[in-house]
């Protein structure tokens, strides 16, 4: 009967302590959360991860609680020591009752082989995985349908495997996956819209340039003594090839396409280069030794381009712009000389430099990256090119014809060069003043901020018997959202606030303001981890967006100190006796982000002459010429040199070797200290 007793209790007080256990926090998944122009958002990137092959990995029940968190990207310095190309992956996550049963895509974006389970049920598979060392890799392009049960909570697991992830990698591909979930209905209708616009454009302009090349093709063979017609050919043929496998690999399903696709464009684009230096010396000069040089510079390059395509692409780009600049100065120097025909194939010549120009400028980040500048316009300025070349043909078979038709084109070339200067004029004289504007708006906005910053600030130190205070601001060029404070309650208790939030100017000062509310509101709290945690609370209700508070907590009463930190640098304290310097607190998730985060309170004894540091990360994250960061170890090096002196002492000498360090370069984020020295 005893033992049946206490077998009894021990089975009741194990169930109470699994049912009020800390539970893993889940994503949370809303309908606001489909928030893009297509109503899909990607899901986290980190997930539990098993390297074992186990079906029951697939069921919702399982407890993967022990699993280590990975990037599903599986980027090389990311991966885990344990993944040997295949592995489990799970993310739990909950769903508001506004996406239950509603009709909902996923996809996934990756080069090998997965099977992806929801609930323990398998969805869909992309490829076949029938071993650990049989994989048959596949992509996924059309969007899978389903939809959620009534269940609040959710469990996504996916048995994925790619072997050849390193490859891919070096293809400028992931070598893991990433998972997307949106609107069935929006999926299915960009889907659709996609495909059909990726195979009409596919067809057209490869079509046309390939038309053009044969066109030419024949024209030089009919009439060998205009070779310019070959290499013209073989410059419309490339261009037609580009633009097939540029869309191509918008919709293959095949991943092995890309394993080569990197380097047949790269070895494309140095063919393009020789087919345009050569056409454009056919039509203007002699090939001079220019051209021999840039074959035999070619050779090498393309070699290096097929071994290492990633690696090349630095020197395809400068190759690209360079013939872009000889096709300028060969058009520029035919022009000078009157030279026949020179006008009109140049203008596209010129196009197609300009053209090639942009493209290279867009991918390179000076320009903006869009559908315009990396594939319209390149694309269009070899459109052009063909145009002028037809008008040039035509000269040749109708001179009278083309003397008509240039006059016209030279006519139309002022005008819209007299336009085009005119709306310039226009437009800089708009921008100089919207300019001007915005730059006086940003200036209130600044002071204001710093204003708002300062007034936050307590107007005294508190004056302990038993304590020194010393605190600094110190702010950089931009205003930022460091904040300290203090409380001092009828006891005698000091408790001490330091903080730093994201962002600048108004909006880290909405944050800072609603830190402080909450400061004095609750600054006498029993726990400061529970502070924090009603701290946090209470900023997610205020739904700040992605604004967040890092702070750190202190609380001295006599010789007890107690910490709370959250995102903050840790503290240090310098102990009298030793000499040694302790790090406390360091870790936590900012405020503001999510809840129920484990926050943790941290108990010392202080002794007379024990002194503390508490800062934010201007000071450690402080930069010099180098933009090299002055570093935790060199801050623990200054402050044990000043720990000896008194507060006002110690922060004056924190402040000097951090200018020393930076050498003049001013401050990119502001630096707060508050220093505590037990009497």
């Amino acid at each position: 009967m005893t033992v049946r007793l206490g077998l009894a209790l021990f089975l009741g007080l194990a169930s109470m302590a699994a049912a009020f256990a800390p539970r893993e926090s889940t994503i949370e998944i809303s309908a606001k959360e489909l928030n893009d122009e297509r109503g899909q958002m990607t899901l986290p990137t980190a997930w539990k991860f098993s390297p074992q092959d186990d079906d029951a990995f697939a069921a919702r029940s399982f407890d993967d609680s022990r699993w280590p968190m990975v990037d599903t990207v599986l980027q090389t310095q990311d991966r885990p020591a344990s993944w040997n190309g295949h592995g489990w992956f799970r993310l739990r996550f909950a769903v508001s009752p506004d996406l239950r049963g509603q009709p909902l895509a996923l996809t996934v974006r990756q080069f090998g082989a997965a099977e992806i389970y929801l609930d323990g049920e398998l969805l869909f598979a992309v490829g076949a995985i029938d071993g650990p060392d049989s994989v048959q890799p596949r992509l996924q392009r059309r969007p899978y349908l389903f939809s959620f049960d009534n269940r609040e909570e959710h469990v996504l697991a996916i048995r994925f495997a790619n072997p050849d992830g390193d490859l891919y990698e070096a293809a400028d591909r992931i070598a893991g996956f990433k998972v997307a979930l949106g609107s069935a209905n929006q999926e299915l209708l960009a889907f659709g819209q996609t495909l059909r616009g990726l195979a009409t454009f596919q067809a057209l302009f490869t079509g046309l340039f390939a038309a053009f090349a044969l066109l030419h093709l024949l024209f030089y063979v009919f009439y060998r003594e205009a070779d310019e017609n070959l290499y013209f050919a073989l410059l419309a043929g490339i261009v037609a090839l580009l633009v097939y496998h540029f869309f191509h690999s918008r919709f293959t399903e095949d991943p092995s396409f890309f394993l080569t696709f990197e380097r047949a464009t790269n070895t494309a684009w140095l063919l393009l280069c020789i087919a345009a230096l050569r056409f454009v010396y056919a039509v203007y000069q002699r090939p001079p030794r220019l051209l021999l040089m840039a074959i035999v510079a070619a050779v090498p390059l393309a070699i290096f381009a097929w071994l290492r395509p990633i690696d090349a692409r630095p020197w395809i780009l400068p190759a690209l712009l360079l013939t872009s600049v000889e096709m300028v100065r060969t058009v520029i120097v035919a022009n000078l000389r009157r030279q026949a025909g020179a006008r009109i194939v140049g203008l596209g010549i010129l196009i197609l430099a300009g053209g090639i120009s942009i493209g290279l400028l867009a991918n390179l980040g000076i320009l903006p990256t869009s559908g315009v500048t990396i594939f319209l316009i390149p694309v269009g300025s070899v459109l052009v090119l063909i145009l002028t070349m037809s008008i040039y043909l035509s000269r040749k078979f109708a001179l009278t014809s083309y003397e008509l038709r240039s006059q016209l084109n030279q006519v139309r070339e002022l005008s819209e060069q007299q336009l085009a200067q005119a709306q310039r004029t226009r437009e800089d004289e708009v921008g100089r003043r919207l300019l001007e504007a915005e730059n006086q708006r940003q200036a209130e906005e600044l002071e204001v901020a710093r204003k708002l910053q300062l007034s936050m600030l307590p107007a005294t130190l508190p004056m302990l018997p038993e304590l020194e205070v010393a605190a600094g601001m110190f702010t950089a060029t931009e205003v930022g959202g460091d904040y300290y404070d203090f409380d001092l309650a009828e006891d005698g208790a000091l408790t001490v606030a330091i903080g730093d939030a994201t962002g600048h100017g108004m909006k880290a000062g909405t944050m800072v303001t609603a830190t402080k509310s909450l400061f004095k509101a609750h600054s006498n709290s029993a726990e400061l981890s529970h502070t924090l945690d009603r701290f946090g609370r209470a900023l997610k209700r205020m739904n700040l967006h992605h604004l967040r508070m890092a702070l750190t907590l202190v609380r001295i009463t006599g010789r007890q100190l107690n910490l709370a930190a959250a995102g903050m640098p840790p503290a240090l304290l310098h102990r009298a006796a030793t000499g040694a310097i302790e790090s406390v607190g360091e870790g936590g998730m900012p405020l503001g982000g999510l809840t129920d985060f484990p926050y943790r309170q941290i108990d010392l004894e202080l002794q007379s002459g024990d002194t503390v540091l508490l800062m934010s990360d201007g000071f450690p994250e402080r930069l010099n010429h180098d933009d090299e960061m002055l570093g935790y170890d060199s801050v623990s090096e200054s402050f044990q040199r000043a720990a000896a002196n008194s507060p006002q002492t110690i922060i004056d000498h924190l402040v000097a070797d951090a200018e020393t360090w930076a050498a003049g370069k001013p401050a990119n984020d502001d630096t707060t200290f508050v220093v505590l020295r037990k009497r």
